[in-house]
């Protein structure tokens, strides 16, 4: 009887594949990312924290998927997406692997540099959290990314089937520049401690809206270091300023929330050849028209004009009396 049965089961196994169709499903590629272009800092000289030089190695990408029968489903949450090392250094491998499906839109979003972010269920973020180190720049997509895929998973618009993202500043980009005045050439000036105080330490951004920046209340200083002979990450002694020095730089440029300067600080050390003469301090409180408000992907030279130390020491000759002959007689 087991015999009979097994001879059964088998007909019916043979029987069910005599007359099988091929169905030609489409293969669904991974999303990738290529390559990113961060838009230049405004009003100083260009300047912008990613170029050739230094060029930009990770964000993080948010993004969602809305499939052909309506439901949306968030794929992507903050995935870190880091330069893969090719060759041409323009292609970015995502942390984790999701793929185009059929018939579905998607939207993308990425940030660099994000303390955190706020956002609801399956939506992309709202809002931006971001704590002011002076260093960490703050980048958003142009957003939202949008790509629709058709019947056979393919990508519409994109090259090699990657997501390209352009980044916009969120913050104020400062740094210190010193220019003297003409004067006595034994002479020079040190300018160091450079700071900016009562800073907002960090703030919301809101995206999309009209007035996208709230700061914290909370404050801090940013030191900017000294005016040095070449800015330099790790800092250096203030170079002396002689009679027409012009563009000498702070040690570090700063990165900001964008939003009012009211306190500038730095000390003016006077110098002749190499004695150590005096020394000013400047805590500069400014009020009305002329607090500085900083804004969001404009990069700022404030500079610091220094005249001759003081009014030049003159000499001139008093009016002296005639001489009186006086009359002698040797005898």
């Amino acid at each position: 009887m087991k015999k009979l049965l097994i001879a059964i089961l088998t007909v019916v196994i043979l029987a069910s594949c005599s007359n099988e169709e091929t169905l030609i499903v489409a293969q669904p590629d991974v999303i990738g990312f290529g390559d990113v272009f961060v838009k230049n800092t405004t009003r100083a000289a260009l300047d912008s924290s990613f170029g050739p030089a230094n060029p930009m190695e990770s964000f993080n990408v948010w993004g969602k998927v809305t499939g052909n029968v309506g439901n949306t489903l968030l794929i992507y949450k903050g995935a870190l997406v880091e330069r893969n090392g090719a060759e041409d250094g323009s292609a970015f491998k995502c942390e984790q692997t999701e793929y185009w499906i059929p018939s579905a839109t998607y939207d993308f979003m990425a940030i660099y540099g994000a303390t955190d972010v706020e956002q609801e269920g399956d939506d992309l973020p709202t809002a931006i959290i971001y704590n002011v180190d002076g260093t960490t720049d703050l980048l958003l997509s142009e957003r939202p990314v949008s790509v629709t895929t058709n019947n056979m998973a393919e990508p519409t618009g994109l090259t090699n089937q990657c997501v390209a993202f352009t980044f916009e500043h969120l913050l104020s980009k400062v740094k210190f520049v010193v220019n003297v005045a003409p004067m006595a050439s034994s002479y020079s000036y040190r300018v160091k401690n450079i700071s900016i105080k009562s800073v907002a330490d960090g703030g919301v951004y809101t995206i999309d809206a009209e007035t996208p920046w709230d700061p914290n209340e909370t404050t801090r200083d940013l030191s900017f270091g000294n005016i040095v002979e070449t800015s330099s990450a790790s800092g250096a002694d203030p170079v002396a300023l002689y009679s027409g020095s012009q563009g000498k730089e702070s040690n570090w440029s700063r990165l900001l929330v964008p939003g009012e300067v009211k306190n500038i600080y730095f000390l003016v050390d006077l110098w002749k050849g190499d004695s150590f003469l005096s020394q000013e301090e400047y805590n500069i409180e400014l009020e009305d028209e002329k607090i500085i408000n900083l804004q969001a992907g404009c990069a700022y030279n404030f500079t610091i004009n220094l005249a001759a130390p003081g009014t030049p020491i003159d000499f001139s000759a008093t009016e002296v009396d005639n001489w009186e002959d006086k009359p002698i007689t040797v005898q």
